[in-house]
């Protein structure tokens, strides 16, 4: 009896402490951007399905620029299935970081977000 609850226990606090796995995975490619003020700085944002089969909609991603703004975007491809990519251009509006914040919601696994920040200078 007393071995049964131990195994609860722990199985209970690795539960509560297993690292929450996004919606999503969300990366870029160049990892990391700079420019100057008034520079168009390119990347490539990539999305990785976390399920087989997404209830999303491909284009249901959000993208907030902080301290620039989108000049264009090629949308999003399906590059393989579950993979899709979308070609960014943003132009650097405000000195220090500039910060392209792409996001998802998803009802099964909740908000999933890859942040880059470019240093303007």
């Amino acid at each position: 009896m007393r071995k049964t609850v131990l195994s609860s226990v722990v199985l209970a606090q690795f539960l509560l402490w297993a690292p929450h796995a996004d919606a999503c995975e969300i990366t870029f490619a160049p990892a990391q951007a700079s420019g100057k003020v008034g520079d168009v700085v390119t990347f490539t944002a990539s999305i990785k399905w976390e399920h087989r089969k997404c209830v999303l909609d491909d284009n249901d991603v959000q993208i907030d620029v902080t301290g620039g703004r989108i000049e264009s975007q090629s949308g999003w491809t399906k590059v393989r299935p579950g993979y899709f990519e979308n070609q960014i251009k943003v132009k650097l509006q405000t000195q220090g970081d500039v910060t392209v914040n792409v996001h998802r919601r998803c009802d099964k696994k909740g908000t999933s977000q890859g942040i880059l920040k470019i240093k303007a200078t």
